[in-house]
């Protein structure tokens, strides 16, 4: 059964270990390690027995100020009693992991340890990290009132504006979303018309622009004579090399021919033969070094990579 879509009726985010130190193996046993000194006989006995106000006496007691120890009584309090709807998020390295607790109450971690006083508790199916599109979550996609948790100090902390984090992980599209990745789209779709109407040279230049926006270099010059390519480029970061041929129609035969050189070529890893209409049928490419890009797929990387003004004026 799928545990989409998720309910939850409180989302909070804990830090696994000092600096983190338990987030790794607490993701791949699939648990949640929790202080506090919570494997401490005394403090289970409280917990068995409910008695939440000795363990905030007791906190009081052993605290700085009254105000930490009641913060980390009600961590205790949270973590014994949750009966398995409080969704707990956190942070392993880049991605965010989610999941709900199993019933039960904590168990000692490491019960042969007398310098281990944590307990632990099982996440039902595991930490997950992916949203119910099989997206990923991670800090670099996520909004920042959820990746700023990580800054938090403490052990756990409820997360602000935390039923859209659920919405996020459920897959839902916020109406407002919904209008500007149509839009885009359409954006994309009436792109495509004006990008066949450029002529050889200004496919050139545009191509040129693109991978250069994209981080590639060009190393050569741009089109001419050259039998078998246009561009030369290299990747600064990787010194990754790749050859570009520019077409505006092209077929079968020519994109054949073109893959076929490729074994000929050996200084170049990467090739990209790029156009804007297609004779006849596009046959598929099982070569991986090779990249085919329509004018669908050029519409793409001027739309992402700013240059629609530039194919408006040309094409207009």
């Amino acid at each position: 059964m799928s545990i989409f879509p998720v309910r939850a009726n409180e989302v909070r985010y804990i830090k696994l270990g000092e600096r983190g130190e338990w987030e790794a193996r607490c993701r791949a046993e699939g648990i949640i390690r929790f202080g506090f000194d919570s494997a401490d006989a005394d403090s289970i006995a409280m917990c068995r027995e409910g008695r939440w106000d000795d363990m905030t006496a007791a906190w009081h007691a052993a605290a700085k100020s009254k105000s930490s120890g009641s913060t980390s009584a009600n961590e205790v309090r949270r973590f014994w009693t949750d009966p398995g709807d409080i969704l707990w998020i956190t942070f392993v390295g880049e991605d965010l992991c989610w999941g709900f607790l199993e019933p039960g109450e904590p168990q000692p971690y490491a019960p042969n340890d007398p310098k281990d006083s944590s307990t632990f508790r099982r996440v039902r199916g595991g930490w997950r990290s992916v949203d119910a599109n099989d997206g990923r979550l991670g800090k670099s996609n996520l909004p920042g009132y959820v990746t700023k948790v990580v800054g938090y100090r403490g052990t756990a902390c409820s997360v602000e504006g935390w039923q859209r984090l659920i919405e996020r992980i459920n897959g839902v599209v916020s109406a407002d979303s919904e209008k500007v990745v149509a839009a885009r789209a359409a954006l994309k779709d009436a792109i495509v018309p004006l990008i066949q109407r450029l002529n050889s040279g200004d496919m050139e230049v545009l191509v040129d622009m693109m991978f250069s926006r994209a981080g590639w270099r060009r190393i050569g010059r741009i089109g001419g004579n050259q039998r078998d390519k246009d561009l030369d480029l290299e990747m600064p970061l990787t010194g990754e090399t790749a050859v570009v041929q520019i077409k505006t129609q092209t077929g079968a035969d020519e994109i054949a021919d073109y893959v076929q050189r490729k074994a000929e070529m050996l200084s170049y890893k990467r090739m990209f033969f790029c156009f804007h209409t297609l004779k006849g049928r596009k046959q598929p490419i099982v070569d991986p070094g090779v990249t085919l890009m329509d004018a669908a797929g050029i519409a793409d990387r001027v739309v992402e990579l700013g240059l629609v003004d530039w194919v408006i004026n040309r094409a207009y």
